[in-house]
């Protein structure tokens, strides 16, 4: 959006790249992951793979029930849908008789860490276009949970050179290469935890509270600290 902006005329040094920001404190790896395993009855072992948010349009979600008809086979697989919004009924007639998607309402806040710590996986489906234009908020949350993220989008958009350093990046509408995806890190823990920590460490350099506002604010106040002391020297004043 920043390039957009850019290409429109607008100078530069002009423009500051604002993201949300998530609470590193409040959604962290170490919360308990069995808590909603539990009350759903999800066995332990089970590999869950979790696409939680609003469920419209540009969330390209279309692409999850016919993933879980691709993984039927996989017994060890459980995708999990949690959220409302106006695609959720197709989604669910889309779903309906799979015995490895199961849906949920969309979850109080306080109880947004422990949800999105019951994922091994997490699954970012977006609509292409929408992929090349805006990072889903919803990902900040996904990194700070310590969990890797699969996620469909075309090359060289922000969400792919996010996405890349911390989870794997498929293109969009490609069932069978997402089902390679979810198998490749259900399979391999040493994978999942790999990446799991590097989409940690970025959330805490790049998505806490502090670390943006300190992005955005942090050269505001260097300038009125030089704007104050230049105000508080002496001043000559040049006869006229």
């Amino acid at each position: 959006m920043v390039d957009r902006v850019i290409e429109k005329g607008v100078k530069p040094t002009r423009t500051r790249y604002f993201p949300n920001w998530v609470d590193v404190a409040h959604i962290k790896p170490s919360l308990p992951r069995g808590v909603y395993r539990a009350e759903l009855g999800i066995p332990a072992d089970a590999i869950v793979v979790l696409s939680s948010g609003t469920l419209n349009g540009k969330q390209g979600l279309s692409v999850i029930p016919e993933l879980a008809k691709h993984l039927i086979g996989r017994n060890d697989i459980l995708f999990v849908i949690c959220g409302d919004g106006v695609f959720k009924p197709a989604l669910m007639a889309a779903g309906a008789g799979l015995p490895n998607l199961l849906f949920m309402p969309l979850q109080p806040f306080a109880l947004l860490g422990e949800l999105l710590c019951m994922a091994d996986i997490h699954l970012l489906t977006q609509n292409p276009v929408a992929a090349d234009l805006v990072l889903p908020s919803k990902l900040c949350s996904m990194l700070a949970s310590g969990r890797p993220v699969i996620t469909t989008c075309h090359a060289g958009s922000e969400l792919d050179s996010l996405v890349s350093q911390c989870g794997l990046v498929v293109p969009p509408n490609d069932v069978p290469r997402l089902a390679e995806a979810v198998c490749k890190l259900a399979d391999e823990p040493a994978t999942r935890a790999e990446l799991g920590g590097l989409a940690r460490a970025y959330a805490e350099k790049t998505f806490d509270r502090d670390a943006v506002l300190g992005s955005i604010f942090g050269p505001i106040e260097d300038a009125r600290a030089i704007v104050d002391d230049v105000a508080a020297k002496p001043r000559r004043c040049r006869a006229q």
